[in-house]
């Protein structure tokens, strides 16, 4: 056996303890086995890692998958529970992620075409109530508008492809059906 598998199940043992697995040595070996008899059929072993995802990843599905298909004994509450911080613990930096992109995207955005409008008014003598600029030219007013509206579409488009990469790392994780 490589080096490189060696490695890639040694990190995934270990991310498989991560997860609670107490099996993670026999789950480790049935990948073992999995990957030798995919080299014996003469898939190249690059590929065959490639197509298992990354160590946590599939130490992630396999824990979601004994989570769900845990027998009887336990309550249907427990399972739920179990699940329920699984997904919860492992889409933290994803909640962090959108809800800071997010916010400062919308924000900017809608902020920056506000500045703009109000700066133009300005400049025109239109004076709305209760707006107030801090003394700043109502042309420096209009011009901080594409500015907020620039940082706020590049927080939308980091938002889109922070997303993108998350789904497709979820969908390496889900388990394949047949």
């Amino acid at each position: 056996m490589t080096d490189r598998v060696s490695d890639y199940l040694a990190a995934f043992e270990r991310e498989s303890r991560g997860f609670g697995l107490n099996e993670a040595s026999d789950i480790a070996n049935d990948v073992r086995s999995h990957i030798n008899e995919a080299v014996e059929y003469g898939k190249p072993l690059e590929e065959v890692l490639t197509s298992l995802g990354t160590p946590k990843a599939l130490a992630r599905a396999y824990a979601v998958e004994l989570l769900m298909g845990k027998p009887k004994e336990t309550s249907n509450i427990a399972r739920f529970v179990q699940l329920l911080a699984l997904v919860a613990f492992g889409g933290l930096l994803t909640l962090i992620v959108v809800t800071f992109l997010g916010s400062i995207g919308l924000s900017f955005v809608l902020s920056g075409i506000l500045l703009f409008v109000l700066g133009l008014l300005e400049a025109g003598g239109v004076h709305l109530p209760h707006v107030q600029t801090g003394g700043m030219s109502p042309w420096l007013v209009a011009a901080l508008g594409p500015v907020m509206f620039a940082i706020g579409w590049g927080a939308l488009v980091l938002l889109r492809s922070y997303v993108r990469f998350a789904g497709r790392q979820l969908v390496r994780a889900l388990p394949r059906r047949a």
